[in-house]
């Protein structure tokens, strides 16, 4: 197995899945269906690498990865990190997430969006938690987009067969870990969808995203 692992917080060590029948790469982004793909095709192998030699790595494989409208994966980020009091499952303490708890004690059962936004955008992806990063800090490198073939949660079914067709696998997308909580546009108001605009600013202008889109 080829790893280039580091446990320093570069952004170029970045997690990924190989499956070598498949001659495929899955660039792991985290709140972007990240549990349906790594489910829906077994037996991947994980590993981290320097994305940057992700070609010179693996010349001859299909790299690919999922990305998700930025105001809506926030959204899911809050519901799914921000539990009911007394959660305490391995990764959560009194119901938050403990990588949150770990980047700031503002993050509480309770929180509001409003302020989860707020806290969140107060962050640049260098110093933030993994899930709050942004999606370009996972696949973009030097003005360029590593994955040869990045599909969109918004057309998953769609986008998912495409990729069948060009790596030659047969495997449905499942869902899984899915969010449950009003469409996220009815979180937002004119000011922190431009807040959130503009810290996920470079998400919405490489992958073409609109709010209510």
């Amino acid at each position: 197995m080829i790893s280039l692992f580091s446990r320093k917080r570069y952004k170029d060590a970045g997690r990924i899945v190989v499956w070598d029948e498949h001659k495929l790469i899955y660039v792991r982004v985290p709140k972007s269906a990240n549990s349906s793909i790594r489910k829906s095709i077994p037996d991947g192998i994980e590993n981290r690498v320097d994305i940057t030699q992700l070609k010179k790595l693996y010349p001859e494989y299909l790299s690919f990865s999922f990305v998700r409208n930025p105001w809506a994966r926030l959204v899911s980020a809050y519901t799914e990190k921000i539990r009911v009091e007394g959660t305490e499952e391995e990764k959560f303490v009194g119901g938050v997430y403990r990588g949150l708890l770990a980047l700031d004690s503002s993050f509480r059962v309770g929180m509001p969006f409003e302020e989860f936004a707020e806290v969140t955008c107060s962050f640049s992806d260098q110093e933030t938690e993994k899930h709050l990063k942004s999606q370009c800090y996972f696949l973009v490198r030097d003005g360029v987009v590593v994955p040869d073939f990045v599909g969109r949660i918004e057309s998953m079914q769609q986008d998912w067969a495409h990729l069948a067709n060009m790596a030659g696998f047969d495997a449905s997308i499942g869902h899984w870990n899915k969010s449950r909580h009003a469409h996220y546009t009815e979180f937002y108001d004119d000011r922190l969808m431009n807040l959130v605009a503009e810290r996920y600013r470079e998400d919405i202008e490489v992958f073409g995203y609109e709010f209510g889109k």
